[in-house]
């Protein structure tokens, strides 16, 4: 969950700020009496107000923020920032609490702002400052329009806000906070699913990863309204190339500076707890409760218990995890925003309590009536399979063997898929997982031919469910064979692999077989 819906964004930076002010405010108004009226402007308060207002809201003193920036737009009611920045809290409410009336609310509040940058450009094509503010407001309707599911239009309206960008720093490169914004896109397009990237292509839209994290730096670095949105950002997007001690930095540099904000604490808990490190994430997701519990308004508190939620389970607390699964949908105040995957491990957790009844209810619930992210599909797909299939002891004994693995206590985990592997009337789909995660555990203990060995006997299984396995384990026998220096078989293993699709996260094991068949390229 990201603070500034600018599904983080930054600050703006020019040091030469008070001279682009005392340029708007020849720009913004028409005629003596109102050049007059625009130059009385204390335009240092402004700028002053705005930061004030933005460190406000990073730190979710929302109701202050919202103040705070009202009274930027009764001190310059024809200058953007005010407007903006008002529009901003709307959409970061809509973002985190996903209600209707903050979605007409944020749309009513874009509105004005672009009817005030437009009215700029009607003066001068060429202001830089609102073509910025314009570009920034189309982006947000355009993620706010992606999260009620209206792709079509998301992309229309990022596609005018990208443009605006473009022009704003055509006309002055030195707008860093508009750097942060094409960035995002350049970065995003790059990674942008198959089901997009045909709209994405008719419009124009080309994506580049280093050239996007490029610009997020230099708006992180040389910003000014724009700075702290960019290092979210940075870190996000760091994260996601394994570009580890970067996104760490730039996440340690939010929490530092905002220590108020529970929701950055819980992003660095989880980054801690996708890697491993759980005694980090729950120091970083204490601290988040400590904070909630001393604060009025508990504002982000439901994020709090689906990450200890999520703990919880990576650890094998089924029942710890099953209890604050719970009381984060309780305290959701909409129930829509619930992720498939939330769903799909509550039902587990109740299901391994031995709460079947309960299951079954939670299943029941996955959303089908949305566009699923690739993230979700596995996740979706389960909950129906778990439906009509209980767990059974094998499944159970996997889960937990694969929680283990991920927290690389191999001598355990193997024990407990030597114990799956022994159960009479295994399915062929519980097998085939315990085999994989077996033969992870040889590999990253550098058993290669072992590994192969493994592999191999994940071929002869009827696997129904799983079928992210036998690519998985072809790409699995490859990687075994190139440290073995057998670069033929390998190959052969990678091209196995490609001969599948339609698999869960199909995409992700795709690019990794390129890269490594790339490696063996290499002299």
């Amino acid at each position: 969950m990201h603070l500034f819906p600018f599904t983080q964004r930054g600050d703006p930076g020019f040091p030469r700020f008070l001279r682009i002010a005392l340029f708007l405010s020849a720009t913004l108004t028409a005629g003596d009496l109102h050049r007059a009226a625009a130059q009385s402007i204390d335009w240092n308060r402004v700028h002053t107000l705005t930061l004030q207002g933005i460190h406000q809201l990073y730190n979710m003193h929302v109701d202050q923020s919202l103040v705070t920036f009202r009274e930027v737009s009764s001190l310059a009611p024809a200058d953007p920032r005010g407007h903006f920045f008002e529009a901003m809290v709307a959409f970061w409410k809509f973002n985190l609490l996903g209600k209707e009336e903050e979605y007409d609310h944020f749309l009513a509040l874009s509105d004005t702002v672009i009817d005030v940058c437009e009215a700029v450009l009607d003066r001068d094509k060429d202001n830089a400052m609102a073509h910025f503010f314009l570009g920034g407001i189309y982006g947000y309707r355009g993620m706010a329009k992606q999260a009620r599911g209206s792709t079509v239009k998301a992309v229309f309206d990022g596609r005018k806000g990208y443009m605006n960008l473009e022009d704003a720093v055509e006309i002055d490169p030195k707008l860093y906070d508009a750097q942060m914004g094409l960035g995002i896109f350049e970065y995003m397009i790059a990674k942008a699913p198959r089901s997009l990237s045909w709209i994405l292509r008719t419009i124009g839209f080309e994506g580049s990863i280093d050239g996007g994290l490029a610009s997020l730096k230099q708006a992180a670095e040389r910003g000014t309204y724009a700075t702290t949105e960019a290092r979210f950002f940075l870190s996000q997007f760091m994260f996601n190339e394994s570009r580890d001690s970067e996104a760490f930095q730039y996440m340690r540099e939010l929490t530092t500076a905002y220590p108020d904000n529970i929701l950055f604490l819980l992003n660095e808990s989880t980054m801690y707890r996708r890697r491993g490190n759980f005694d980090s994430a729950f120091a970083l997701a204490s601290r988040a409760m400590a904070i909630n519990e001393r604060r009025a308004d508990h504002i982000g508190e439901e994020f709090l218990y689906s990450t200890f939620a999520s703990l919880q389970f990576a650890l094998n607390d089924f029942a710890g995890a099953r209890k604050n699964y719970a009381l984060y949908l309780d305290k959701l105040a909409n129930k829509a925003l619930v992720s498939n995957w939330v769903l799909y491990r509550f039902g587990l957790c109740q299901e391994i309590e031995g709460d079947r009844t309960g299951a079954v209810k939670t299943y029941s619930n996955v959303r089908t009536d949305r566009e699923v992210p690739t993230w979700e599909e596995r996740s979706t797909r389960m909950c129906r399979i778990r439906l009509a299939t209980p767990l059974t002891r094998g499944d159970i004994y996997v889960i937990m063997a694969g929680n283990l693995l991920d927290r690389k206590q191999y001598n355990p985990a193997d024990s407990l898929l030597e114990l799956t592997l022994k159960l009479s009337g295994l399915e062929d789909d519980t097998r085939g997982e315990a085999l994989y995660d077996h033969a992870q555990i040889l590999y990253a203990e550098n058993n290669d031919s072992a590994t192969v060995s493994a592999c191999t006997l994940i071929r002869g299984l009827n696997i129904r469910h799983e079928t992210w396995i036998p690519p998985n384990a072809r790409f699995l026998a490859g990687t075994a064979y190139a440290r073995m220096g057998e670069k033929e078989k390998a190959r052969d293993a990678y091209r196995q692999a490609k001969e599948f699709d339609g698999y869960d996260y199909a995409s992700s094991l795709k690019e990794r077989i390129q890269t490594e068949e790339k490696r063996l390229e290499l002299p």
